[in-house]
């Protein structure tokens, strides 16, 4: 059970940045205006809509949508690890 010790951990870690590196693209996007925000192929922006409710969205500037999940990833280098 130690040998697997140091996978776990390099997992964990691996997890730990993918989050927070994820986290800090979306900060990045959060404040753009919308020329900013279309010049900058991380982000999306997202026009102005009303929900189901009835409350309004204001356009905003998010994070783009990527291909990978930053979970599913994280979980795939978890299991790769404890192999």
């Amino acid at each position: 059970m130690l040998t697997h010790t140091p996978r776990v951990f390099i997992a964990a870690l691996f997890f730990a940045g993918s989050v927070l590196t994820a986290n800090a693209q979306a900060a990045a996007c959060k404040s753009l205006e919308h020329k900013a925000c279309t010049e900058d192929a991380s982000c999306s922006w997202v026009s102005s809509y009303q929900r189901s409710d009835g409350r309004s969205v204001r356009a905003h500037c998010r994070k783009a949508p990527g291909k990978k999940d930053v979970l599913s990833s994280a979980s795939s280098a978890a299991q790769k690890a404890s192999d």
